[in-house]
């Protein structure tokens, strides 16, 4: 019999000022902190962080903390470690800037075994910078539990954001599938929990009950690794997007593609208004975006509005002259908005 029940997996860089809370958290779970086995993966800290998870390692048999020899320059290369090192029956995954509620892994725990499932999740409370935003996405149904033998029954649940950190997977699910996380790439926890999603057996979304707290590092002095926006960035996550769109092709449908890119497209023309780009690169990433986006064409009509869906059909059609302009001309508005409301919040102060 293991050990422990579950194995959490934390990567871990430069969050010396947040390791402490996480670590908090999970010493606090209703489950008992003794019944988890916590893996810390820190990817060459410039800071204390490395020096605060070896502190955790020495005071508890539990704790293990590993210190990778190079800097991957994403989480999917510290996941995989740990995965590689877990012992216990059960994954879960938490950011080292976040934190689970105290019942969290109790919940997962008790849920996962109830059905012998290989994957259940459910919701988390947004934070931006330490302070409470509220619910981070609508329910989508009214059931409390929505409870699958594959994801073919209910695809809507590919309309829930990957949030990795809500979820608890049963480990021989995942090695016997041989489920990885990409690497060296943003949004490799996208490719993973798409890849999760088709092939388990026996999935339960918990609709209403809310698990982590999870906290956006986006102020101009603390941007988390996920929130800053440059071209290396945007078209790591156009390689994790064709990714994505590779496994649809092989384990689904093309009708998935609204549910599935629907908040991810959204996201990344976004990125493309609110990032400092030139013109070049701008044309650089537009033309590596347009192969994903005819693919997936069909997701334009379920653009958060019509800004989106027209720069999503530009691009698509290999209009990028005019793409660019409206990009440029949605960054003018929303550097003008930026600065109202700083102004507004001085003035509050």
């Amino acid at each position: 019999m293991n050990k422990y029940k579950i194995s959490i997996i934390l990567p871990v860089y430069n969050v010396e000022a947040y390791i402490h809370n996480a670590m908090d958290s999970l010493i606090n779970q209703t489950i008992g902190f003794e019944k988890l086995e916590i893996i810390l993966v820190d990817d060459c800290s410039t800071d204390k962080s490395g020096i605060i998870i070896d502190k955790y390692s020495e005071d508890n048999d539990n704790v293990k903390a590993v210190h990778l020899e190079k800097n991957s320059g994403a989480a999917g290369t510290p996941r995989n470690y740990g995965l590689r090192m877990a012992t216990s029956d059960f994954i879960m995954f938490l950011d080292p800037d976040d934190r689970y509620l105290e019942n969290a892994c109790e919940i997962l725990y008790e849920h996962i075994n109830s059905k012998k499932s290989d994957l259940v999740f459910g919701r988390y409370i947004h934070y931006s910078n330490n302070k409470k935003i509220g619910n981070a996405f609508k329910s989508i149904g009214s059931e409390e539990i929505y409870g699958v033998k594959t994801i073919s029954e209910f695809p809507k649940l590919f309309e829930v954001p990957p949030s990795l950190w809500t979820k608890i997977i049963r480990r021989d699910f995942i090695v016997n599938n041989n489920i990885m996380f990409p690497e060296h790439i943003p949004g490799q926890d996208f490719v993973f929990i798409i890849n999760c999603l088709f092939l388990a057996k026996e999935i339960q979304y918990l609709n209403n009950t809310f698990l982590v707290e999870y906290n956006i590092r986006d102020s101009n002095n603390d941007k988390s690794i996920s929130q800053k926006i440059d071209k290396t960035k945007l078209l790591g996550l156009i390689a994790a997007f064709n990714l994505v769109s590779e496994l649809n092709k092989k384990y689904g449908s093309p009708k998935y593609n609204p549910l599935i890119f629907k908040i991810h497209i959204d996201s990344l023309i976004n990125k493309f208004i609110k990032g400092a780009l030139s013109n070049n690169e701008k044309l650089e990433i537009l033309k590596q975006c347009t192969p994903l986006f005819k693919e997936i064409y069909n997701v334009k009509n379920s653009l958060d509005n019509e800004h989106l869906q027209s720069i999503f059909i530009k691009v698509s059609n290999e209009e990028y002259e005019t793409a660019i302009k409206l990009i440029n001309n949605y960054h003018y508005r929303y550097k003008i908005k930026r600065i109202i409301f700083n102004i507004k919040k001085k003035i509050r102060k």
